[in-house]
């Protein structure tokens, strides 16, 4: 009896961490350079909460983008993925403020024909949408993965990917000199079927800075 509570003990400890594993809690950011490739975007902007708000602008967008048959192409032929840009970070302004990103799909350059890309900019342009053209950019980069919930992989790997980017940038201030003369920081998210892709461009950082809304305000500094 006293050896059953004992394993049953030891199975209370042992599965929990193993979940805790498997979703990614304990999984270090190895961050590298890579290059984000060349690619065109269709996006919409967003100005709220990082939170619930923003994912069902998520929904929103995917919904927009394949109720059109060309939108429906670039996924079936699997050219599209859905992405976010991100500009401001959460811990710097207060709760509730009104933080900026853009969400849409990139797609290989050359995945649509004239008339395609006319057809889909036509429908798209009359919902809010603007569409844009990135070039190779050397970036920071990791990736999380989407395990059992992708609800696991939005609530940790953001948190793990830009502290571990902070922790770089202190390291190597010099990695930081292109992202300082741009008119702010603008963070890629692409996701796929398996993982979110983080890409932090240290390079051609200005391209990616679509957000014409202005910067929230930031917390006031405690002394």
């Amino acid at each position: 009896f006293k050896m059953s509570w004992k394993l049953f003990a030891t199975a209370g400890v042992v599965l929990p961490l193993g979940f805790l594993q498997y979703i990614g809690y304990f999984k270090t950011m190895k961050i590298a350079k890579q290059t984000f490739k060349a690619a065109d975007a269709f996006y919409k902007p967003y100005q709220g909460p990082y939170n619930k708000e923003l994912g069902d602008h998520f929904t929103a967008v995917d919904t927009d983008i394949k109720a059109n048959p060309v939108g429906t192409k670039l996924f079936t032929e699997k050219h599209a993925t859905m992405f976010g840009i991100y500009y401001d970070d959460p811990d710097r302004h207060p709760e509730g403020s009104q933080l900026r990103a853009d969400v849409g799909i990139i797609y290989e350059a050359g995945s649509l024909d004239a008339n395609e890309l006319e057809h889909i900019l036509k429908d798209l342009a009359s919902k809010g949408y603007a569409h844009a053209k990135f070039e190779d950019a050397e970036c920071l980069y990791e990736t999380f993965p989407f395990k059992v919930s992708a609800m696991f992989a939005f609530m940790l790997g953001p948190k793990k990917f830009y502290t571990s980017v902070k922790a770089v940038f202190k390291e190597q201030p010099e990695l930081y000199q292109e992202v300082g003369k741009a008119p702010g920081f603008a963070a890629v998210e692409v996701y796929t079927n398996d993982a979110i892709e983080f890409y932090f461009p240290i390079s051609n950082v200005g391209q990616f800075y679509l957000t014409k809304h202005p910067v929230p305000p930031l917390k006031e500094s405690r002394h």
